[in-house]
């Protein structure tokens, strides 16, 4: 009798176990077809059925899904329009742009799940910042992407990938015609550094305000021993439909080139380790200093930004300081007209 009922108490165990086991691999199963945005049953090409069967693509594929609804709703119509029309691309381009990079003779630690988390990723990290607020605007960010093989005639030299990224701003719902106008600007700029060799370029916001947008662009191109990083401004003065003169922020009547000139100097002297090695004169640096195309404006001062190579003063160590000189400090050489820009 005894032996019965242990017999039945390990039997009811294990089919508790058993079923327990089959809810388990129930929902696994279930939570496998159903977790990317799309239906996994109906899973056709490899980057699907990739992204179906392995739970941390599905996961960043349900992501993309909630950003793509969430940067959509969040947009203006030329907004949705531009978000459409690269989602549509970006999906397209998945497949092949994988396919070519896993044949990269350089590639060989590469898989399929590895590429494509970095896709999904990537893409996801651009929905999210979708919309950047500033005082008096919203930006939006656009992006251009090619991507293709490079093709070298050196026999010993691998094929690499050409992967350009560029993200540029436009101004969400434009105001008035010199908000448009800024736009149009900024779009023609943006295809036309498109079309230069850089492998990313990067537009972000510095400043703004009713009267004056500021901006700063990052860009690198491979090659070479460093590669290339470059650091432009762009700034606008928007009723006067162009860019920032020097004469815009400072008084003529003032001396102020040569004081701020000298207030730069004394910055990279105290702070840039290598400056110091170099026996630049502050005259070396004056035309740098004192052009306006080398201006980054924000709230806490004015920015003089160096190239590379400290503007090819340097060696590459020198790197390329962005040197900033607070308002207050220049306040003396502002001219009435550049106190009115950088003030609200």
């Amino acid at each position: 009798m005894t032996r019965n009922l242990i017999l039945i108490k390990m039997f009811r165990n294990n089919r508790a176990l058993f079923l327990i086991s089959i809810i388990i691999l129930y929902g696994l199963l279930s939570t496998q077809a159903t977790a990317a945005s799309f239906d996994c049953k109906k899973a056709a090409s490899w980057v699907e059925k990739t992204v179906c069967s392995n739970p941390e693509l599905s996961k960043l594929d349900e992501e993309l899904a909630k950003a793509y609804h969430d940067a959509l709703a969040s947009l203006s119509p030329e907004g949705q329009k531009e978000t459409k029309q690269y989602q549509k691309q970006w999906l397209k381009d998945r497949q092949p742009y994988c396919e070519t990079r896993l044949k990269l003779k350089n590639r060989l630690d590469d898989n399929i799940q590895k590429c494509l988390k970095e896709l999904y990723s990537g893409r996801n990290e651009q929905l999210f910042f979708t919309l950047k607020k500033f005082p008096y605007r919203v930006f939006r960010n656009v992006y251009l992407r090619h991507w293709g093989i490079l093709n070298f005639k050196e026999i010993d030299a691998p094929d690499e990938m050409e992967d350009k990224n560029i993200s540029y701003l436009q101004i969400e719902n434009p105001c008035d015609e010199n908000e448009k106008l800024w736009n149009k600007v900024v779009l023609k700029k943006a295809h036309d550094d498109f079309k230069i060799d850089y492998d990313n370029v990067e537009y972000t916001v510095n400043f703004s305000n009713k009267h004056l947008i500021s901006l700063q662009i990052l860009s690198y191109m491979h090659g070479g021993s460093h590669g290339l990083r470059g650091f432009e401004s762009f700034s606008w003065v928007l009723n006067a439909k162009r860019k920032l003169k020097a004469s815009d922020l400072f008084d003529n009547k003032t001396n102020w080139r040569k004081e701020l000139t000298a207030l730069v100097f004394k910055d990279l002297k105290e702070n840039e380790e290598d400056f110091d090695e170099l026996m630049i004169k502050p005259s070396a640096i004056m035309d740098i200093v004192t052009s306006a195309d080398n201006w980054s404006i924000s709230e806490d001062g004015l920015g003089i930004q160096f190239g590379e190579y400290l503007s090819g003063l340097g060696p590459y160590t020198a790197g390329a300081p962005l040197i900033i000189i607070d308002w207050k400090t220049l306040d003396p050489y502002l001219s009435k007209n550049g106190h009115s820009l950088i003030s609200d």
